[in-house]
C-alpha cells in the first residue's frame, strides 16, 4: 500500500505553519486519499465536504499555496502544490506493484521447482531404502532360526524367560521383585511350567537349527549361510532343491 510521505520538517514548513491544524488535518487526510487512488495528487471537491469545514479548510490550503483549484473530467477538486517532489506517481507505484508480482512468481516458480527437485531425490531415497531393505529381509530369512551366530544358547525367548521375573500366583503378585516369596504351592507350580516351557522353547529352537544347518550342508547350490546368486547379482534363499527359486 503505498503511503503518503510527510517531511520531518514539515512542522516548521511557513505554509503548514499559516494554514493551521485544523486545515493541516485535512491535507494531510487527503494526502492519503490521493495516495490510495492513485490520483497524483488530486481530490475531489465533493469528497473534501464529506469533512467537518472540510470546504472552508480546502479554501485555507488554496490561500496559502499548499493546494490549487482543479477540474477532472468535469468534477471539480484540488491538486497539491509539487505533488512530484514529495511523493511518488501513480505510474512509478504501478512500476513497483509490476516488479513485486513478478519477483513473487520467480519465487513461486523457485519453490515449485526446489519442491519438485526434493521430491525427485525422496522417491530415488525411497527406493533406494527399500531395496536394501528388500535385500536385508532376504538375508534375514536365509540364517539360521534361533539367531545369526547359529551359537546354541543365543535364542533370546529362552534368555527372557529364564532369567526374567520369577512367576507368582496371584496372592504373591504384588509383593516388590526384591521381596522373597513365601513358601507356596502355587507359585512352585507356575514356576516349574515357566522352567519347563523355556526348556521346550530352547530345544525347539535347537532342533530348527540342527535340521537349517543339515540342510544347509547338503547341498550343493548354496553357500553356507544358505543364499544363492541370482542371474540379476540379487541373493535369495534357497529353498535346497532343483526347484524354483523365489526371490525375495
Amino acid at each position: 500500500m503505498p503511503d503518503f510521505r510527510v517531511a520531518e520538517t514539515a512542522p516548521e514548513h511557513p505554509k503548514l505553519r499559516a494554514a493551521g491544524l485544523p486545515a493541516i488535518g485535512l491535507w494531510a487526510a487527503a494526502g492519503a486519499y490521493a495516495m490510495r487512488e492513485l490520483t497524483d495528487g488530486w481530490v475531489p471537491e465533493y469528497w473534501v465536504q464529506t469533512w467537518p469545514t472540510g470546504k472552508r479548510q480546502a479554501t485555507t490550503l488554496v490561500k496559502v499555496g499548499l493546494w490549487s483549484r482543479e477540474t477532472r473530467h468535469g468534477m471539480p477538486g484540488f491538486t497539491f502544490h509539487d505533488w512530484d517532489g514529495y511523493q511518488r506517481s501513480a505510474e512509478s507505484v504501478h512500476a513497483e506493484r509490476a516488479e513485486a508480482r513478478e519477483r513473487a512468481r520467480k519465487r513461486r516458480a523457485a519453490l515449485k521447482s526446489s519442491g519438485e527437485r526434493s521430491a525427485g531425490r525422496s522417491a530415488e531415497g525411497s527406493a533406494s531404502v527399500q531395496e536394501k531393505s528388500h535385500d536385508s529381509r532376504a538375508l534375514t530369512r536365509a540364517l539360521p532360526p534361533g539367531g545369526s551366530s547359529g551359537r546354541e544358547g543365543s535364542g533370546t525367548e529362552r534368555g527372557r524367560t529364564a532369567n526374567g521375573p520369577r512367576p507368582r500366583c496371584s496372592k504373591h503378585a504384588e509383593l516388590p521383585p526384591d521381596q522373597p516369596v513365601p513358601a507356596c504351592g502355587e507359585c512352585k507350580r507356575l514356576r516349574i511350567e515357566a522352567e519347563q516351557h523355556a526348556a521346550d522353547q530352547a530345544q525347539r529352537v535347537a532342533d530348527e537349527r540342527s535340521a537349517w544347518r543339515a540342510a544347509v550342508d547338503g547341498c550343493n547350490r548354496c553357500d553356507d549361510r544358505g543364499l544363492v546368486e541370482l542371474d540379476d547379482g540379487k541373493q535369495a534363499r534357497c529353498h535346497h532343491s532343483d526347484q524354483n527359486l523365489e526371490a525375495s
